[in-house]
């Protein structure tokens, strides 16, 4: 069976993705379509526009075959942690040959040696990379000095696929698909958002960063030492509670917060680590024995018999379809899913209309 893996936030789905889905599997003549997709929370360091059983619904109807969680502690770290924990996820599967990204420049060799000299960290590029972060820049933008280069956000996550594969010691191979031209997921985020305000009909029920800054300025309040919290430096605490007392919503915060050396997406990532305590301790105990411990299943198709039946034959991490009949996790991975838990609660207490609670303990399905 050839089976393909695609890593997407869907934040939410558009017309990239379909186009994505569909040329994927006919160029690799594939007989599954493996999405590891982000939950509640996404990489930007923010709630996800609307709900992952949407966004997982949207997936399946354009052709996937089956939809996996990417457990939050991931789905909202930096680059290298969300690109190393989806392969390793993908990889633990055990049936998925290759890995299909989209792409701006849509050139995997250009890619693939980008990743080797990021793996390999040969002299010059450490030298540029340490002189432009001594000057004051931000990491994105130091590492994009020392390549020589600056890369678009999904050739920046497909170069991180590419270095995760080869430190894994996985086999899958990796297509890169060039993008279509589209309105983008940020663009479509900013229209719903704007209607939501007028008022207007949506698609789907919708959350934006307003519908946190009162909890997170509570969360801020109530935090003792913010760097116990993961992407949180000394510095970046110092910051938060010297900023605090004008605190005027979460997008203010971050612009307020900003500086060259710390981008609007660090810090609402760092500020969403505190609201929904992840703490740097506990990714250290997840790193230290693999990463991932569990393939949490969001939704598949009734037709994906023989797909399922090779994952519970091959994969090496157990493959969870309703919380209630799951069989205990091993630590520190029984911690990492009540995390999700407790985080997808949250998420639904902040929508309108909240999600029937049994729907987090069933499985989405579709024809």
């Amino acid at each position: 069976m050839k089976t393909i893996g695609i890593i997407m936030e869907c934040n939410p789905f558009h017309q990239g993705h379909q186009y994505l889905l569909e040329t994927a599997r006919t160029q690799c003549q594939a007989d599954a379509v493996v999405v590891v997709m982000s939950g509640d929370y996404v990489q930007r360091g923010e709630p996800a526009i609307c709900s992952k059983y949407a966004r997982a619904e949207k997936v399946l109807q354009a052709g996937a075959d089956l939809v996996l969680e990417l457990p939050t502690y991931i789905a909202c770290g930096g680059a290298a942690y969300f690109a190393g924990g989806a392969v390793t996820l993908l990889k633990e599967l055990g049936i998925v040959d290759t890995l299909v990204f989209g792409s701006e420049c849509g050139d995997l060799n250009r890619l693939r040696k980008v990743a080797e000299t990021l793996l390999l960290e040969p002299e010059a590029f450490s030298f540029t990379l340490q002189e432009a972060l001594s000057q004051g820049d931000s990491y994105a933008a130091a590492r994009a000095k020392a390549l020589g280069a600056d890369f678009g956000p999904n050739d920046t996550l497909g170069i991180e696929y590419l270095r995760a594969i080869r430190k894994s010691g996985s086999s899958m191979e990796a297509i890169a698909i060039p993008r279509i031209t589209c309105e983008s997921a940020s663009d479509i985020r900013s229209r719903w958002t704007a209607d939501k305000k007028a008022d207007e009909n949506l698609p789907f029920p919708i959350l934006t960063t307003d519908d946190f800054s009162e909890a997170l300025h509570f969360r801020l309040h109530e935090v003792s030492d913010y760097a116990e919290y993961w992407d949180v430096s000394e510095a970046l605490a110092h910051k938060i509670r010297a900023a605090l007392p004008s605190f005027a919503g979460w997008d203010a915060f971050c612009q307020a917060l900003k500086s060259r050396d710390l981008t609007y997406t660090r810090i609402s990532r760092a500020l969403l680590h505190i609201l929904l305590g992840i703490r740097t301790a506990d990714v250290k105990d997840y790193l230290a024995v693999g990463g991932v411990g569990f393939a949490r299943v969001l939704g598949l198709r009734k037709s994906a018999a023989a797909l399922t039946a090779a994952l519970k034959e091959h994969a090496t991490v157990p493959l969870i379809t309703r919380l209630g009949s799951a069989d205990p996790l091993p630590a520190p991975f029984d911690r990492m899913l009540a995390a999700d838990i407790r985080c997808a609660e949250f998420y639904e207490s902040k929508l309108a209309s909240p999600l029937v609670r049994e729907a987090e303990r069933m499985l989405l399905t579709i024809p």
